[in-house]
């Protein structure tokens, strides 16, 4: 699509809307911030940290780094850090070298500057692997197509001349050329009393939200909305574009048809102009923000697992700060001065303060005695992610670029006959720099399948030749193999998403809990690694005793 629209799907999770916050000094997950001279003169007491991913992680940091002389325990169900975060290196022997594959996220955008911060302070500059703006890997990204819509992986355009020969130039010619022109059709707000927002809310009856789907239809057209839109969703979310908030998962859309006053092409080229008061920010990048100029996608030497395992490394370092594997907890339990954790084990640990950045479900199964509303209400979806190398040059298996996402089948995902592919990342185009060569030339590729689909069975073989399929390239049988099927991975953020979060950190503020549980997590503010850690930061920033 043209280089505006996409780049506004591609920046949406970065910019979680302000609307519906009301006061300026109010973070995004319902947290005030508060200055570090203003309440550090009577820390908190205790806080306990529950889950060991990537949120639970930069919030014990932030935590001990804000408050030296707190005692901080982070609590790990399992028996490792990090999460969903998982690299493997894999030997492949001299003549193929070794390998970085992941089995959960592989790259970072450096648009996030909680992130460039954290790389900053973890001293993580020599580790780095960075994809270029003007490389093949960032130019190139493709969406696979079948009939009717088309016929294998076509190149979406990467600036406006090339949108002239693009194969899409119809269908975006008349979706985005016309759409500043179109008039503002979105629904208007239907007016519910405040006592009854959170029921109506409950029975997807929201009113000031809509389905990814559902905005950019309005604006696009179904079919640019299904081609586009889905394909999009499958790559971050892995899940269906006709369910998720786009409030939640592409704000910035929503705030562009705002600033634009009905058109999401003129609020996207139009410059920002908030004059609300906002509390400035001030982040300890050093010279990361340099480093990150001309880049588009970034990773370590060792995989993304260098972000965790960083983390943990410093942990261990403060003394105030205690990390305890296998440590699953049973139950919460609210008390007049602090919060009581029961653990699995029958031993208990109190707090004067938790922070969970456990999923949502899972906490809901900690509170049976003070139950928190929504917390079970999203889904989560489950991805395979399947890691291939092949001894051969990437240029005998796949053109130059990203990789391609493939969309939702006309006929909708009932109507699928394969395993389901999402999507496939071409490694070895941006993440080369990360393998350590052999004799002979491979190339790995990660291929995502499932999601909203209902594949019945699941092989290797079939998904190899599904895969060549798309490529239009002879098979070739690959050396490595990995599978892995990662659980409820991702939550998905239903239509209305936001109010029922904020009514969440609302009840948090009051009896029982009176402020001394914070939530935070994919779960709460966005999927991905840079929104995990900026809601960690936010709330560590915004603790009070």
């Amino acid at each position: 699509m043209s280089r505006t629209l996409h780049r506004a799907l591609q920046c949406g999770r970065a910019c979680r809307t302000r609307k519906h916050l009301h006061h300026s000094n109010v973070n995004l997950n319902g947290y005030r911030y508060a200055s570090t001279a203003a309440n550090d003169s009577k820390p908190p007491e205790h806080i306990a940290v529950l889950g060991g991913g990537i949120s639970g992680l930069t919030a014990a940091f932030h935590l001990g780094r804000r408050f030296p002389d707190t005692r901080i325990t982070l609590l790990e169900a399992g028996s490792r850090q990090g999460g969903w975060i998982q690299t493997d290196t894999v030997d492949l022997g001299p003549q193929y070298g070794k390998v970085v594959l992941e089995a959960g996220p592989r790259t970072l955008r450096p648009v996030s500057k909680p992130l460039l911060e954290l790389v900053n302070l973890l001293g993580l500059q020599d580790e780095l692997v960075l994809t270029s703006k003007t490389a093949p890997a960032a130019k190139n990204r493709y969406i696979c197509l079948s009939k009717p819509d088309g016929d294998g992986l076509k190149v979406l355009p990467s600036s406006p001349l090339n949108l002239f020969v693009s194969p899409f130039f119809f269908t975006l010619l008349s979706s985005i050329l016309v759409e500043r022109y179109w008039p503002a059709n979105r629904p208007q707000p239907i007016q519910v009393p405040e006592e009854e927002r959170a029921a109506k809310a409950l029975q997807m009856k929201v009113y000031d939200d809509e389905s990814v789907d559902s905005f950019l239809t309005r604006r696009f057209g179904a079919k640019a909305a299904r081609l586009f839109g889905s394909s999009l969703v499958h790559g971050v979310y892995a899940g269906d574009s006709r369910l998720l908030s786009v409030r939640s998962s592409f704000p910035s859309l929503w705030e562009a048809e705002d600033r634009g006053k009905g058109s999401v092409i003129t609020g996207i080229v139009r410059s920002r102009k908030d004059g609300s008061s906002k509390v400035e920010e001030v982040y300890d990048m050093g010279d990361v923000t340099q480093t990150m100029k001309d880049v588009s996608v970034f990773s370590f030497k060792d995989g993304i697992a260098a972000l965790p395992m960083a983390l943990s490394k410093r942990l261990d370092t403060m003394p105030s700060v205690q990390s305890r594997l296998s440590s699953g907890v049973a139950s919460l339990e609210p008390q007049e001065e602090g919060v009581k954790i029961h653990l699995l084990d029958g031993n208990t640990v109190s707090a004067s303060h938790v922070v969970s950045a456990l999923p949502l479900p899972k906490l809901d199964s900690l509170l049976q005695q003070n139950p928190l509303p929504h917390l079970k209400y999203n889904p989560s979806t489950t991805v395979t992610v399947v890691n291939l190398v092949f001894p051969c040059a990437p240029s005998d298996l796949h053109p130059a670029g990203f990789g391609y996402l493939v969309p939702r089948p006309a006929d909708g995902y009932e109507s699928a006959t394969g395993l389901g592919i999402l999507g496939t990342v071409f490694d070895s185009c941006a993440l080369s720099a990360q393998d350590r060569a052999g004799s002979q030339p491979i190339t790995k590729l990660t291929v995502m399948c499932g999601g909203p689909y209902h594949a019945s069975s699941f092989s290797v073989e079939a998904l190899v030749d599904e895969l060549f399929r798309h490529l239009r390239r002879p098979k070739i049988t690959p050396i490595h193999v990995g599978v892995h099927k990662q659980v409820d991975c991702i939550p998905l953020p239903l239509v209305g998403h936001l109010d029922r979060m904020s009514e969440v950190q609302r009840i948090l503020a009051e009896r029982p809990w009176n402020g001394r549980l914070s939530v935070i997590g994919a779960g709460v503010s966005g999927a991905g690694i840079s929104d995990c850690v900026k809601a960690a930061r936010e709330a560590a920033l915004g603790f009070t005793s």
